[in-house]
């Protein structure tokens, strides 16, 4: 009887030793797996970077507008420059991060063994400023929006009240019966200069820029007991004394003068006691008078 022959024999039926069996080729990703991290180096330069950009690029948004509120008070006030500074802003806080993103991941498809510092800094430099560029770019779209339909309306009623007139007359006027109202006369007051004394009976003016920004004119008249002096170069008000020993206190003579004028009285007491702010279309918030008697009457910005 022949003896069974083993499977397990490491011998071929001629006596020869088998060959051992053959070893299977790593997979790519196990090879990406068993190479050291590279570029870390490069990652970190580019997170610093990343970091850098974010502060800048709201400095830029901040900075326009800085400009555009605290700028030439009297210059026209666009709202595109802002647009413009928010798409550069909104450029190097996000669409910087945004490249990063792509590019890294093209690498990394090729090169797993590529560090991810770069990939992941840049994921959360745009959690960061996706939300505040997205949120000032939106609010500044409708301002620009606005801006246009404002712009491309003609003159309000209120700016074209003294179209083709001298507005200073109305000013003037205005100014003058105000302060006969509270008891003292216009044409008694100088503003001292170091040239001699300066008419207070004077209405000035500047020009300004209308909502549709075209060109206009403001005009402002002022009458302050408390600043001027007599022909003479001496102070209206006797030292000491707060008002002139002529002022009226009662306020109901310069009622009848602004109702007489179109011109609405409302009280601004609590701004400075006693003191009315005259209320029509075309002057503006800031116009006031007050026992001294203190009178400023302003215009807002007029069709000339």
């Amino acid at each position: 009887m022949h003896a069974g022959h083993d499977s397990g024999d490491d011998e071929t039926r001629d006596g020869a030793p088998a060959d051992p069996p053959a070893e299977r080729p790593l997979s790519a990703t196990a090879q990406a797996d068993s190479r050291p991290t590279t570029g870390r180096g490069v990652g970190a330069l580019v997170v610093l970077g990343l970091a850098v950009l974010l502060p800048v690029s709201w400095l830029i948004d901040l900075l326009a507008l800085v400009q555009r509120d605290f700028g030439d008070p009297y210059g026209p006030r666009s709202e595109g420059p802002v647009l413009a500074a928010f798409v550069v802003g909104a450029l190097l806080g996000v669409g910087v991060p945004v490249l990063v993103v792509l590019v890294q991941a093209r690498v990394r498809r090729r090169d797993p063994s590529l560090s991810a510092a770069s990939l992941v800094g840049a994921a959360v430099v745009l959690v960061l400023a996706v939300p505040t560029h997205g949120l000032a770019l939106a609010g500044q779209l409708v301002a620009v929006v606005e801006e246009h339909r404002t712009t491309s309306a003609p003159p309000t009623t209120a700016e074209r009240t003294f179209e083709g007139r001298d507005a200073g007359d109305a000013v003037r006027d205005l100014g003058e019966a105000s302060v006969v109202a509270l008891g003292a006369d216009p044409a008694t007051g100088y503003w001292p200069a170091s040239d001699g004394p300066l008419d207070a009976d004077r209405p000035s003016s500047r020009e300004c820029t209308l909502d549709d920004r075209s060109p206009g004119v403001e005009w402002t008249w002022q009458w302050d007991a408390g600043w001027l002096v007599d022909a003479q170069g001496a102070p209206l008000v006797p030292e000491g004394a707060d008002v002139l020993p002529s002022a009226v206190p009662d306020q109901e003579a310069l009622r009848q003068a602004w109702a007489s004028r179109d011109v609405t009285a409302v009280p601004d007491d609590e701004v400075v006691p006693d003191q009315l702010r005259p209320e029509a279309d075309w002057l503006d918030p800031g116009s006031f008078a007050r026992p001294g008697p203190d009178v400023l009457i302003e215009t807002i910005c007029l069709v000339p």
